[in-house]
């Protein structure tokens, strides 16, 4: 006998596997967070009331949120989606993998004497540091990744859906600033 909340992790699961296919990608791990967790140590510490996140292969969603509406659990699914079909996470590991690199070199190049191939190495860790923290940076403090996950929610479950997605998750955070100017791009005014 199926309990009622094994049925409804059912539905997420087939929500995330039909959304997953229609975007041509691989169906991430389904995980459901039960308390306060990190899921990504460059992130500030997530509340798992706050709802969900998609990244290095996996969706995780807050339990608050498992036995919400059919219309919430497709936008929470859908947007994180976008985040792995635009492959964020992976942009924003490549940027502390630049930084690392660059740091690296610049160790070695202080063990060289000084030389054209110092000079050059010396150069090419300016370089990947600085190309790492631009990438990290635009991760972390622009909006672009979000606008981009709800175009591609937008493809699943259509414009009205993001909106009264974001709007949902307001409730638990606030019409912030992020969602303010998301909101605004999919030409929902407020009133």
């Amino acid at each position: 006998m199926e309990s009622k909340q094994d049925a409804v992790l059912q539905t997420w699961i087939a929500d995330l596997s039909a959304f997953s296919l229609r975007l041509g990608l691989k169906c991430p791990k389904f995980v459901v967070k039960h308390s306060r967790f990190s899921p990504w140590w460059l992130l500030p510490a997530w509340n798992a009331t706050a709802g969900a996140w998609g990244g290095m292969g996996m969706v995780i969603v807050s339990e608050t949120h498992i036995s919400s509406q059919d219309e919430i659990r497709q936008y929470l699914l859908a947007h994180e989606l976008g985040h792995l079909a635009n492959h964020h996470s992976t942009k924003a590991v490549s940027g502390c993998g630049l930084i690392l690199l660059g740091f690296a070199l610049t160790k070695f190049v202080l063990g060289l004497h000084t030389s054209y191939l110092s000079m050059a190495l010396a150069w090419l860790a300016f370089g990947c540091f600085l190309v790492g923290c631009f990438l990290l940076a635009k991760r972390l403090m622009g909006y672009q990744a979000e606008f981009e996950a709800d175009r591609t929610a937008i493809k699943l479950i259509g414009r009205e859906g993001v909106i009264e997605g974001i709007l949902f998750m307001s409730r638990f955070e606030g019409l912030t600033a992020q969602r303010k100017a998301r909101l605004g791009a999919l030409g929902h005014t407020e009133g």
